[in-house]
């Protein structure tokens, strides 16, 4: 199954779980060799940006590529969409492998067909994304906290999505 792991892992980098996390600089250092982040510093992983370095991932980074992951990441750091290290994700694991059960499930249960492959059988409706069907937020409970990093939500966010009339 490495071509399922391919997949899951582009899929990762390429819409990872969370764009990015926070860090902080316990001494003075010079991050990528360039930066100067001084004692206390809080530092901003933006892990989307990362995951789409041309530089790192070549001219297609913004590809879906899973052919890319034969041979691992180009260096340890700059494949991270659980974060790295003792403050990685702890759900890391669990995710993976309940992605690879959701994935396989989807596999045996579904035949899967390209758009322009794909024939309209009675009752069945393809909508394409430039037809999609416009919905309005009719509400959302939440409440924000400004010491949570990204403006999590300290209770459960309720979205109530209605088709527009």
């Amino acid at each position: 199954l490495p071509y399922l792991d391919w997949c899951l892992k582009e899929t990762l980098r390429l819409l990872p779980p969370a764009g990015n996390y926070q860090r902080m600089a316990f001494q003075e250092t010079i991050l990528g060799g360039k930066w100067k982040a001084k004692q206390y510093a809080p530092i901003v992983v933006d892990v989307f940006a990362l995951h789409m370095d041309s530089e790192t991932w070549g001219p297609d980074a913004a590809s879906f590529v899973p052919e890319r992951w034969e041979k691992g990441p180009p260096h340890a750091y700059s494949y991270m969409p659980f974060a790295s290290g003792p403050r990685s994700c702890i759900g890391k694991e669990f995710s993976i492998l309940e992605q690879k059960i959701v994935a396989v499930k989807l596999l045996q249960r579904f035949a899967m067909r390209s758009p322009t492959t794909w024939t309209a059988r009675e009752g069945s409706v393809l909508i394409k994304a430039s037809e999609s069907l416009p919905c309005t937020t009719l509400g959302i409970d939440a409440e924000f906290s400004p010491q949570q990093f990204f403006a999590g939500a300290s209770m459960p966010v309720q979205l109530h999505l209605r088709p527009s009339p």
